[in-house]
Formats: C-alpha cells, sequence, structure tokens
C-alpha cells in the first residue's frame, strides 16, 4: 500500500518549509525540479501578502494524503485556499468530498471550499485495485459521521475551483498528492492558469528506482493517468516532482508512531493517530 511511506506529509512539509527560506536563489532554476536520493528540492514560492504560502491542496484522501491535508490545514506558514479531489484518486468522488467537508470540519477549516473532477484519465489509463479504494471511501479508524460538516459547499467542478481559486488569489502553489487528471484538465480549459501558479509540486513518479505500480515500473499516481503527466509537465508551470526515489526513505515505523501517540494535543493529530492506529503500516 502507498501509505507505508509519509510520502504526502513529507512532500507538504517541505513545500511548506521552502516558503521562509531565504537563501540567495539559483539562477535560472530548471522549471521542473526532480527529487531523488532522499532529498526534495523545491524552489522558494512567492509568498501572500501576509507572508503565507497560498496552497490548493489536489488529492484523494488516504491516510498519508489525509494527514498531509491536516498538517497544512493547521501549519502557520500556510493559507489553504481551496481543496480539489482527483477523482481518477483511490477514493470515489461522492465518499471523497463528504469526508473531506468533515475532516475540514473537524479541524475548524469548514470555509475552505471543495471540489471534485473528472473521474476517467484525461487519456488511456489504469485503474486502482478495487479493495484499495473500499478501504479508501471508509478511511478506516475515523467516524466521520460523527462530524456535523459546516463546510463551504461549492456548485462547481475542480476544474473552475482551481481556476478561480489560482486567479482570485494569485500566486498559488498546488500540492497535488493523486493523479494528475484535475491539474491537466485546467491546464487544457484554463490557458491563463500558469499566470496565477508559481509552482506545482507533485507526489509521483520513479526515476532510478523500480515502481509500485502493477507493471513494476511506474509510480502509482502516473500509472493512473499518463498523459495528464505529460500535459502538467508540458504546462509551463515550475513543476518539483517527488517520486518514488525521495519518498522511500521516508518510511512510516513504530517509532514514528510511537512518537505520534505522545503529541496527540489537537482534533488533527488525534484523527492521524487513530488512521494509522487502523491501518498499521509499520506492522
Amino acid at each position: 500500500m502507498r501509505d507505508r511511506t509519509l510520502t504526502s506529509l513529507a512532500l507538504v512539509a517541505l513545500t511548506i518549509a521552502a516558503c521562509g527560506n531565504t537563501d540567495g536563489a539559483a539562477d535560472e532554476p530548471d522549471p521542473t525540479t526532480a527529487a531523488t536520493d532522499g532529498g526534495i528540492a523545491v524552489d522558494e514560492p512567492p509568498a501572500a501578502a501576509d507572508g503565507r504560502m497560498g496552497v490548493i491542496v489536489d488529492y484523494s484522501p488516504t491516510t498519508s494524503d489525509v494527514t498531509a491535508l491536516l498538517y497544512v490545514s493547521q501549519h502557520p506558514a500556510a493559507e489553504l485556499l481551496a481543496v480539489t479531489l482527483a477523482g481518477t484518486g483511490e477514493s470515489h468522488c461522492d465518499r471523497a468530498v463528504a469526508n473531506t467537508r468533515a475532516l475540514l470540519a473537524l479541524v475548524d477549516r469548514p470555509d475552505v471550499p471543495v471540489a471534485c473532477g473528472p473521474e476517467q484519465p484525461v487519456g488511456p489509463g489504469n485503474e486502482w485495485p478495487a479493495d484499495w479504494r473500499d478501504a479508501a471511501d471508509r478511511l478506516d479508524g475515523l467516524d466521520l459521521a460523527a462530524v456535523a460538516s459546516t463546510a463551504a459547499n461549492t456548485d462547481i467542478d475542480a476544474i473552475d475551483l482551481l481556476a478561480s481559486t489560482a486567479a482570485d488569489h494569485d500566486p498559488v502553489t498546488i500540492v497535488a498528492l493523486g493523479p494528475l487528471t484535475n491539474l491537466a484538465a485546467a491546464v487544457a480549459t484554463r490557458p491563463d492558469l500558469a499566470e496565477h501558479v508559481a509552482g506545482i509540486v507533485t507526489m509521483g513518479g520513479a526515476v532510478d528506482v523500480d515502481g509500485n505500480a502493477t507493471n513494476g515500473a511506474a509510480e502509482w499516481n502516473y500509472f493512473i493517468d499518463p498523459t495528464a503527466v505529460d500535459v502538467v509537465l508540458g504546462s509551463g508551470i515550475p513543476v518539483t516532482m517527488v517520486p518514488l526515489d525521495a519518498t522511500n526513505s521516508v518510511p512510516v515505523t513504530r517509532a514514528w508512531f510511537d512518537a505520534l501517540v505522545g503529541h496527540r494535543t489537537t482534533a488533527a493529530a488525534d484523527a492521524v493517530h487513530d488512521l494509522f492506529a487502523a491501518s498499521r503500516p509499520y506492522d
């Protein structure tokens, strides 16, 4: 399972950390940066007027991705502007929307709008294992049905939400934790999107390591919708790719979980603990 690594949490943490980096920037950085060898190179994105990084999270609720969403929702250096759900992600749209709204209500962020995108890949694609999708829909360990969700409803889809949020909060950083279907569709149908996006940080790909998908070469997020990857990488928007080469270095261990047990001081920390206690990827 993908949740054996702290993939998404590490990605978000390092993206936000880059916001506070005041060291000299490299001259003319390559617009596409691959993070490998266990290190993640993230160019410093522009901050909002109040000094915080404006972030759109594009994801699908799984244990690791929920951890990342809750992290960014609570981080003082980040302003969570919107959550777009990959319809091609592990969780089906209806459950993903309901679960995400409940999670946002749980951490007192009901103001954040949520929308789901296309459920079919941009081009020829692949499918998640059915049991993985069932598990993502359930989010075992959390009783979200008991959470009174007052999160912001939206009548627009994920593509419109991405485009309008980026335009209203220019510049934004998009943290993409699942298949890139939403981003590819937005790039293809909203030609001005690139003007408002400081960069995209995406968890996906396998450069110099074996993949974890069924073909043995690809990483799951990119395996699901490979055409979307081509579209996003060719969009002209700066992209930082965090592949398995980096994320394999941050496994979920028993020591990490035990440390989490001792730091349950917020509703977000409680939720993360309960998710990992149920899935037990460290066993």
